[in-house]
């Protein structure tokens, strides 16, 4: 008995490590998969590109892995970056895309003349023929099942996707599923319907526009139905601007009533995600005010002598001698005496009377000090995520003597101020310039590109749109060597030419 089960144990622990390595095999090929990247190599002689300097070269398209493997022959004419583990690709003497998976298989033998976006969160939008050799568009996943199938162009907007029929000015609107919300909405267009985490706004003009506007979930179903005027959407609750009676009433996202007050919000103040501004009028003076998200009015100005401003998650009250800086719900949270202004994205400079700037965040925070350095200046970046989506972030550009650098809406320095210039490249990417050579830095601060090249261009971003010499990083030395990247940083290859001829999207 003993014999048997030391010789289980046995047979257990053996199965255990046998287990643990194919985990670990399992592991390393899906990091690796993740990890794959584009690279070309060249094919014949170069042709004339019309300029001495360079040449047009004829590339096939292949993916290596993180550690520079390659993992998928170059065989294709066209490549396109890995998003949910999928890419669409060009096979050599076609003209429409395929489908692969990070083996290079083919995972449906549909074909696409185009894609509109990449497979972001296993979701793409593509174009194809029909069998009477027609062109329509669809949602497909990440298999090539499709979703959503449509006569006209698709747009996604989030969680929602959409379609317009120009021929008899009605439209769709689908959930993320392909489900549709709503068919056949007379006037319905890009421009009358705007959507948000949670629902959508419809707003259309003509007969049919009292039965469907209002604000829906995002299941499709009505929650508000304004009679007259439009809605405005706040982080917490919804107003109703009726023009007819110049009040504003308030609601909660699930349609419950929240207040009703006097006057117009005022737009041309900003907005937040805290306090909403009203204006009103009275005996011809415009008299503004806060109010909270949950209707509570917390301060009133009048625009003769006084101002309010909303911004995110704060509001902002002055006269020119005193300067208040509101929260969400509408406390108190600093007083100044000197000169307030807003840089955006919750940051604030204040200027005390002898000119020295220091920064606060919308909760009094101070996030950089008086004096510490020469300029500050509000810098609007593109931040791209992993899932393909894009935040547009403001960031304070410092300088230092003749040096640059870059702080975040934290206080956080992202580029320490010892570069000789800092600038937008496009694509979520900086240029950064040091000793007379660009390098390539991301927002995070991370360095994509040495500093080694006499110019550096970014062409497309991570929204994945199909284009003809699309997502890359060309980066040169003098006017003979090219280098090709990808967005991630990983070379792609080197030539002496200004131009592939094939296509990286």
């Amino acid at each position: 008995m003993k014999k048997l089960l030391r010789e289980s144990a046995h047979i257990l622990l053996a199965l255990s490590f046998v287990l643990l390595l194919m985990s670990l095999t399992m592991t390393t090929k899906v990091s690796a998969a993740q990890d794959l990247h584009v690279f070309f190599e060249t094919q014949g002689e170069p042709k004339s590109h019309g300029d001495e300097r360079g040449k047009l070269y004829d590339v096939l398209w292949g993916y290596k892995d993180g550690k520079g493997n390659v993992v998928i022959e170059p065989k294709f004419a066209a490549a396109g970056h890995f998003y949910s583990e999928r890419a669409f690709v060009r096979n050599v003497g076609e003209s429409e895309y395929s489908i692969i998976d990070t083996n290079g298989n083919e995972v449906t033998s549909e074909r696409y003349i185009s894609f509109y976006t990449n497979m972001v969160n296993d979701k793409a939008i593509v174009s194809f023929y029909t069998p009477e050799n027609t062109t329509k568009y669809a949602v497909i996943d990440k298999n090539g099942k499709h979703l959503i199938d449509s006569a006209f162009m698709i747009y996604q907007s989030g969680n929602f996707y959409s379609t317009f029929d120009r021929t008899n000015n009605t439209g769709n609107i689908y959930n993320a599923k392909g489900k549709a919300l709503l068919k056949n909405v007379k006037n319905l267009s890009q421009y009358s319907v705007h959507f948000y985490e949670d629902g959508f706004i419809l707003s259309v003009q003509g007969d049919s526009a009292k039965k469907v506007n209002g604000f829906y979930n995002a299941g499709g179903k009505k929650i508000i139905s304004p009679e007259q005027g439009g809605l405005a959407y706040f982080d917490n609750c919804i107003a109703n601007e009726d023009y007819s009676t110049n009040k504003v009433t308030l609601y909660t996202h699930k349609g419950k009533k929240i207040k009703t007050l006097a006057g117009n919000i005022e737009n041309g103040k900003g907005s937040s995600d805290g306090l909403i501004i009203i204006a009103k009028h009275n005996l011809g003076i415009m008299e503004n005010y806060y109010v909270t998200q949950k209707g509570k009015v917390v301060k009133t100005a009048n625009s003769r002598q006084d101002d309010l401003f909303a911004f995110i998650g704060a509001g902002l009250y002055g006269n020119g001698k005193k300067y208040t800086l509101y929260d969400a719900n509408g406390k108190t949270v600093k007083t100044f005496t000197d000169n307030v202004s807003p840089y955006g994205n919750g940051l604030f400079k204040v200027t005390d009377k002898k000119g020295k700037i220091h920064v606060v965040n919308s909760k009094g925070k101070t996030v950089i000090k008086s004096g510490k350095y020469d300029t500050i200046a509000a810098y609007t970046v593109i931040d791209n995520k992993a899932d393909g989506t894009r935040v547009e972030r403001v960031m304070l550009k410092v300088t230092k003597g003749n040096k640059q650098g870059l702080i975040d809406e934290n206080g956080k320095v992202i580029i320490p101020v010892k570069y000789d210039q800092i600038e937008t490249a496009g694509g979520g990417f900086l240029t950064v310039k040091q000793n007379g050579k660009y390098g390539l830095m991301n927002v995070k601060g991370k360095e994509i590109l040495p500093f080694k090249y006499d110019r550096i261009y970014v062409f497309g971003d991570m929204s994945g749109m199909a284009a003809f010499g699309g997502n890359h990083i060309t980066a040169s030395v003098g006017y003979s060597q090219n280098d090709f990247y990808d967005l991630s940083g990983k070379l792609m290859g080197s030539k002496d030419s200004y131009s592939l001829n094939s296509e990286i999207f």
